[in-house]
């Protein structure tokens, strides 16, 4: 298994999909792993694990050319395989959207990631699509066989571990104090921020929005649209924030707004929802196949009527409690 992804020094959704994998597997007595790296963080590998026992070594083409005739099955965890042939292989595919969307990304990145992926699926004896929406693209865009993909949705803990008074108290902290609508995830124009600033000015000062996630492409139309709004003082944005402080913003959130263009899968709304979390979210891509029935979902345009949503929930919590009961 490819590795690489898990040893990221803050890792966001596909390093924790990959720890987690790579975890779980290691459990499986009849099963002998073998965690891969990529330089320098190959040198991180023993550190992260080590417990587990199993054998550890460089990928580095043409090093190692060795390795394909000591494994029977190569897991590639994030859209790439290394340039050797093995006994078999598998890659997994988390989004598409450098072959979706010219403003997503730089051209240089939807170049290089572009031809990453369509080797990848091409040499791959099976794609594991995390949902029927990105197999649908894997087949509609990269012409990979139907029968090649395997739809295996990402998952997580059915009962998270419930956050600290502590850390609950340093989420409201982090937050301002006031009531405060959470969008998880890097400021990138994919991620539709400026949507959610939008909501939050909607709102006037009855509630915040809170960012947990980095900078990413496009970030910059989204600070400048805060500060010409004057919104600095309604938008908290926070950067990368551990799974601790994260579990604690889903607790003490209104909602999770997540307006997004474009996903893959969309991790934060599975997550809110396991917590109880109501979700206001986007009605495209792969977010209405993982939301369901659970979500309150829009056209990513309607501000509108994402605003509306966050209202009925700051003003009524006994709307908030019937949107969570099943049936009602």
């Amino acid at each position: 298994m490819d590795a690489t992804y898990a040893l990221e020094a803050q890792p966001a959704g596909v390093g924790r999909y990959s720890e987690r994998l790579i975890c779980e597997l290691a459990r499986t007595p009849e099963m002998e792993l073998t965690l891969c790296a990529r330089w320098p963080r190959w040198l991180r590998l023993g550190r992260r694990f080590g417990a587990l026992g199993c054998r550890r070594c460089l990928l580095q083409e043409p090093l190692n050319i060795r390795l394909p005739g000591r494994v029977d099955l190569f897991h590639g965890l994030n859209q790439r395989l290394p340039g050797y042939r093995f006994r078999r292989q598998v890659v997994t595919l988390h989004d598409l959207f450098p072959l979706t969307g010219a403003r997503y990304s730089t051209p240089d990145f939807q170049r290089r990631f572009s031809l990453m992926i369509a080797d990848a699926v091409a040499r791959a004896d099976r794609v594991i699509c995390v949902s029927a929406y990105t197999r649908e693209q894997a087949v509609g865009r990269l012409g990979v066989p139907r029968e090649r993909c395997a739809v295996v949705p990402h998952g997580v803990e059915q009962q998270p571990e419930p956050p600290s008074e502590r850390a609950r108290q340093r989420a409201r902290q982090l937050a301002g104090g006031a009531p405060f609508l959470l969008s998880v995830g890097a400021i990138q124009v994919r991620k539709n921020n400026v949507a959610a600033a939008r909501v939050a000015a909607r709102l006037g000062g009855a509630a915040r929005l809170v960012i947990a996630g980095g900078a990413g492409h496009g970030a910059d139309e989204f600070f400048d649209f805060v500060r010409g709004q004057g919104l600095s003082d309604r938008v908290r944005v926070l950067g990368y924030v551990d799974e601790q402080t994260l579990n604690a913003l889903y607790a003490e959130a209104v909602a999770l707004l997540f307006p997004s263009l474009e996903e893959g899968f969309g991790m934060p709304v599975l997550e809110a929802m396991a917590r109880g979390l109501p979700v206001i979210a986007s009605n495209v891509s792969s977010i209405p196949e993982i939301a369901g029935d659970a979500a309150m979902l829009f056209h990513p345009d309607d501000i509108e009527g994402m605003a509306e949503a966050a209202r009925r929930l700051l003003d009524d919590q006994v709307n908030r409690t019937r949107i969570l009961t099943p049936g009602t």
